[in-house]
């Protein structure tokens, strides 16, 4: 039986989680969609709060990751209030063995993608009978929390691009693969737009989007592969187009 995930995907709607120079529920958005392709690319069958902006209620978002019956449980957050740095909260419960070993994979991962770590905690509740957030004291099978980075602090601007988000998604993603003990099945470099294309391919791009040839600029996407760049640059560079 194939592996499964549940993604909660912090705030949503009326409520926009932080704010600072990004906005939390947006970059939560983006983190959660790259890390379910990636997962999804790779075999394992993901569930997921919302897939845009709508409400997420911590109660409706138990639920349904209940009834999904998931080998792992992930709540996407992004932090605020003055710090740097990637953390993660894992649950103190029977599943509290589980979720700091994936916790502290995924912690791996985050940190060979070039972003500290301010270390893996657990948090109880005021009584210290249970976890404090309900994601880690209500759902049933292992999870996390995990906070990416703060949205008001200087490494706001190392993420202020969708690419660099999902760069952070990436390693999410990855590190739950891990963890599951699947491969993960890689695919070509994509560019989305034509602000992510490198210096070296902007011209022939450019060009070919001129001509209507490429769907893209301003809110349009490429959908480029690493491959295709590279092929519209040799035809261009050889006056064919």
């Amino acid at each position: 039986m194939g592996k499964r995930v549940f993604l909660g995907v912090g705030h949503g709607g009326s409520d926009p989680g932080a704010v600072g120079l990004l906005t939390e529920k947006e970059v939560n958005l983006t983190v959660a969609l790259e890390v379910r392709r990636i997962l999804e690319r790779s075999g394992v069958t993901v569930g997921i709060s919302r897939e845009g902006d709508g409400e997420s209620g911590l109660a409706e978002k138990i639920r349904k990751a209940n009834d999904f019956r998931p080998d792992l449980a992930v709540e996407i957050h992004s932090n605020s209030g003055g710090g740097d740095g990637f953390e993660a909260y894992v649950q103190t419960n029977a599943y509290g063995g589980k979720s700091r070993v994936a916790a502290e994979i995924i912690e791996k991962r985050v940190k060979a993608a070039g972003q500290n770590s301010r270390g893996i905690k657990t948090r109880k509740n005021s009584a210290g009978t249970a976890d404090y957030f309900g994601w880690l004291r209500e759902v049933k099978a292992p999870a996390v929390l995990l906070e990416g980075f703060f949205v008001d602090g200087p490494e706001a601007v190392r993420y202020w691009s969708p690419a660099a988000q999902r760069a952070l998604g990436a390693a999410y993603a990855r590190g739950i693969l891990d963890y599951l003990e699947v491969k993960e099945v890689k695919d070509m470099l994509v560019y989305q737009t034509l602000a992510e294309v490198p210096q070296w391919g902007k011209e022939a791009v450019s060009v070919l989007m001129e001509k209507g040839a490429l769907r893209g600029g301003g809110d349009g996407k490429l959908e480029l592969s690493e491959d295709l760049l590279r092929m519209i640059v040799i035809l261009h560079r050889l006056g064919l187009y």
